[in-house]
């Protein structure tokens, strides 16, 4: 039991000249340990207290912590350790058969055995038929034969109390084997005390351990076998290791189970070396909650096979701070793995391969879960061609909090469901395989609650993300690696659409994929159109719309002509035009549910009249004409004017508002002779933009 590090200390000690010194007693310390090269018999004796010391009694601690290696086993293995062997199995008789044991004391002395068989009835059992009895088996390295209750099984090292009816104290300088039923004369049950471990690590009991008894050869049932070593490590808080092999049961009940356990810790050999196979219709693994427990669960390194006929692989209720990794999972008929319970939470699935089996419900699922913050990562949902198979891959309509990073989705309708807040990153989907479609929606979501999007690959915001909510700030979409898709809170920062040319005036605009884009390239069709709403309106979305066509586009003000909540309305109430390449920005005010033109500059009016000028009276001179009415017009709005005829070089035309709502146009002549200036008069257009 000695380190290389202590042998080394106890080499320097003897053959190096040492002096050691008592800080602040000099006096008492100044004798040299080795004099001549001889160690004197003090220094020997400190140096086996320091090294070696003695195990206090019960074994908890080492007088003084002085002993080293001791200490240090005392304080790791209280109960001591059985390194192998340890235990035997049933009999028909009160004599066991043979079995050795290595083992390690509480003390830290090693305790060696071999090949022994134990007759109780030589260390005061009842092996009477009809009677029972219950028998305490220990190892020690005790020299009496005896000690309380425990009496030495002669020419052995094992020590059996037959006296106790509950589990003794454990002697000092000895550890525990097992507790043996005695019933009519025969070995009944063996069982591992509380506190056992079954390997030097403490890690792990194996399902095929005599005392367990599981086969792994993929014929023999081993339920049952599986179930005491799951009850027993469940005991004593350890995992339950399945060596290389296919187990298997043909049974209506889960292959693996617990039921209000506080943990349940699952470790195969491998996913290619450790298969767990459910035969029959039941569940392959299930963990069950009738109470308050809110168990922690592991399961890794196997493949769980439902063999087309079991109900769920792995069923977890009411989990807490969980892992389910490193798996392969194929052939059940309902959930592959089910994370369900309200009280569900900080679960994680990851790296797990899962296949669903031929004929699967369409209401099953690759992953159910319900609860909060599960967590999804790098698991591959390769649900397959079959008939039946699930409808969804991942379904966390019940999971708030949750998060999908670096999934692969293939051969499944839907991807992902959800309904309270969810976040997917990076997630890769097989939309098509082969010219054939694999992936129908990558996304559902139902509700008024978050859904986060980010750097999805191989799908669209429009073709396969279904946002059925009703307030579209609840969704982002970011960074696809779709070009002309990206939304940040609602507001799409990247897309562009151009809609088909108008052919009128458009109530409710709302392009296909409107929705889906925040610069709308608008075609007025040739001529003059108006728009007297826009549909999609969400609470700070920002939308630009460029009229890259022929025609003005004339955003009328607050217009009842579309539904309230798509209207538009325009500082100083009156419409806006936007003219032939000309851009305008509106906001949608959420609070008010209506749209607002976001572009600061003063709004447009155009009127037109049919006038008839005379020449001016002198020449420089002007002629005004009578006051047209024009509504919307006020004193200090700015006019331009214009004619349908060529202008006179030696006349300009003007145009200006002399009274609220009306407007006068002016021709003024330089110079020659007075000239009439339209002949039999024209049509004038005035343009009018009102100050703000």
């Amino acid at each position: 039991m000695r380190s290389l590090a202590t042998r080394l200390l106890i080499l320097l000690l003897l053959f190096w000249p040492i002096t050691i010194w008592a800080a602040g007693n000099e006096s008492a310390s100044t004798q040299p340990v080795t004099p001549g090269g001889v160690p004197t018999a003090g220094f020997l004796t400190d140096l086996r207290n320091i090294l070696g010391g003695t195990v206090a009694a019960g074994g908890s601690a080492v007088s003084g912590c002085q002993g080293e290696d001791a200490c240090r086993f005392a304080e790791q293995f209280p109960s001591g350790m059985v390194f192998s062997g340890g235990i035997h199995a049933t009999a028909g008789s009160c004599t066991s058969p043979t079995f050795a044991t290595t083992a390690y004391t509480r003390a830290g002395n090693r305790v060696r055995n071999a090949a022994a068989a134990i007759d109780y009835n030589t260390v005061g059992c009842n092996c009477a038929d009809p009677g029972s009895d219950t028998a305490w088996v220990i190892a020690s390295a005790l020299s009496a034969d005896t000690s309380g209750n425990f009496q030495r099984v002669s020419g052995t090292d094992y020590f059996v109390d037959c006296v106790s009816t509950s589990q003794p104290t454990l002697p000092n300088d000895s550890t525990w084997l097992m507790q043996v039923g005695l019933v009519n004369g025969t070995i009944n049950t063996v069982a591992r005390p509380r506190g056992f471990c079954s390997n030097p690590q403490c890690l792990f009991l194996s399902v095929q351990d005599p005392l367990y008894g599981a086969t792994g050869d993929g014929v023999t049932d081993d339920r049952v076998n599986i179930g005491r070593a799951v009850t027993d490590a469940g005991a004593i808080g350890t995992a339950v290791f399945f060596p290389c092999g296919t187990y298997v049961t043909n049974s209506a009940s889960p292959l693996v189970s617990s039921t209000d356990a506080e943990h349940l810790l699952l470790r195969g050999a491998g996913v290619t070396c450790t298969t767990l196979r459910q035969n029959g219709t039941g569940d392959v693994i299930d963990v069950t909650v009738t109470g308050g427990t809110r168990p922690i669960v592991h399961i890794s390194n196997m493949t769980i096979l439902g063999n087309n006929t079991a109900a769920k692989c792995i069923d977890l209720n009411q989990t807490q701070h969980s892992v389910v990794e490193n798996l392969n999972i194929d052939g059940c008929l309902n959930h592959a793995i089910d994370l369900r319970g309200l009280n569900s939470l900080k679960n994680i699935v990851r790296n797990v391969r899962i296949t669903a089996g031929v004929g699967a419900l369409a209401t099953g699922r690759g992953v159910n879960a319900t609860g909060n913050t599960q967590t999804f990562e790098y698991n591959y949902f390769n649900l397959g061609s079959n008939v039946g198979r699930y409808e969804t891959a991942l379904d966390v309509i019940g999971c708030g909090g949750c998060l999908s990073l670096h999934n692969t989705f293939d051969g499944v309708p839907t991807a992902i469901r959800s309904r309270l807040a969810f976040t997917s990153i990076h997630d890769w989907f097989d939309v098509t395989s082969g010219g054939v479609v694999q992936i129908t929606t990558a996304y559902v979501h139902d509700a008024n609650n978050r859904l986060a999007i980010v750097a999805p690959v191989n799908i669209s915001l429009a073709s396969h993300v279904s946002f059925t909510a009703t307030d579209r700030r609840y969704l982002s979409f970011i960074a696809s690696n779709e070009a002309d898709r990206g939304v940040f809170a609602g507001v799409i920062t990247t897309a562009i659409l151009t809609p088909p040319a108008l052919g009128g005036n458009v109530n409710n605009y709302a392009p296909t994929g409107g929705a889906d884009a925040s610069f709308w390239r608008v075609d007025a069709g040739g001529t003059t159109r108006n728009i007297t709403g826009i549909a999609s309106g969400v609470g700070g979305r920002i939308l630009y719309i460029w009229n890259f066509g022929t025609g003005d586009l004339i955003f009328t003000h607050n217009d009842i002509a579309s539904t309230a909540g798509n209207r538009i309305e325009v500082a100083g109430a009156v419409n806006y035009r936007l003219h032939e390449r000309a851009i305008v920005s509106l906001l949608y005010d959420g609070t008010n549910s209506v749209w607002r033109i976001g572009e600061e500059r003063p709004a447009f009016l155009q009127g037109t009249f049919a006038l008839n000028f005379a020449a001016p009276g002198a020449v420089p001179g002007c002629v005004d004409s009578a006051a047209q009415s024009f509504t919307g017009v006020a004193l200090g709005d700015v006019a331009s004017t214009g004619v349908n005829i060529a202008q006179p070089s030696t006349h300009t035309l003007h145009g200006y508002v002399n009274a609220a709502n009306t407007v006068v146009v002016r021709w003024c002549q330089h110079s020659g002779a007075a000239a009439d200036p339209d002949g039999a008069g024209a049509t004038y257009t005035v343009h009018i933009w009102k100050l703000q």
